[in-house]
């Protein structure tokens, strides 16, 4: 497999540019709860969580009159520990 053979900082350059990826398409196009959660997730994996939070409190307001879909939203990013309002510290 071809993502096996690649060195962890390779692999860590592809993580990224697939993040970066699904970042833009979601601010062009927007997208489903699952796919704003994704985004969450691999923020918060990859140890960015000021992104996580920028890309939590996004998420919300693509979900605004949305009541169910934005507490979803919530919820998973409790579950990872983050929280609206919460600003990260450097």
């Amino acid at each position: 497999d071809q993502v096996n053979d690649m060195s962890s900082e390779d692999r860590t350059v592809m993580i990224v540019s697939m993040v970066e990826r699904l970042e833009k398409r979601l601010a062009d196009q927007g997208g489903s709860v699952e796919e704003w959660q994704r985004l969450i997730r691999a923020h918060a994996t990859l140890n960015q969580r000021q992104q996580a939070l920028d890309a939590l409190n996004r998420a919300i307001n693509a979900f605004a009159g949305k009541n169910e879909e934005a507490m979803d939203i919530r919820r998973f990013a409790e579950g990872l520990g983050l929280a609206l309002g919460e600003t990260a510290i450097q």
